[in-house]
């Protein structure tokens, strides 16, 4: 299996192997990008509510057999039902001021 990412970062994968705590540096393939359309919902009180619609993706390439592609949750919410092949970060890693370093594992929408 053959992980690409498409976030506009490099990925740091923590994982255990022999004991010890190896990290993987999953670098940036390009990014895979999301229109969104935002759209007044109500406005209450003076206060606006929308609601976002989310449009084209595109910085994606066509799938691939054994690829999975590493891409953004709003990526991957656009495309659900219609790509089998996107996942996203999950069990991330923080480091000492809350800010997210890295994950343990991916995730499917």
């Amino acid at each position: 299996m053959t992980l690409k990412n498409y976030t506009q970062h490099d990925i740091n994968l923590y994982r255990v192997m022999d004991g010890e705590e190896v990290v993987d540096v999953i670098e940036s393939n390009g990014v895979a990008r999301c229109d969104m359309q935002r759209v007044l919902y109500s406005n209450l009180m003076g206060i606006p509510f929308y609601k976002n619609k989310l449009g084209e993706v595109y910085g994606l390439p066509k799938i691939e057999a054994d690829t999975l592609l590493i891409v953004s949750r709003i990526v991957a919410e656009a495309l659900k039902g219609v790509r089998n092949d996107l996942i996203i970060v999950d069990d991330t890693v923080r480091d000492e001021k809350n800010r997210i370093i890295g994950c343990r594992g991916f995730a499917f929408v």
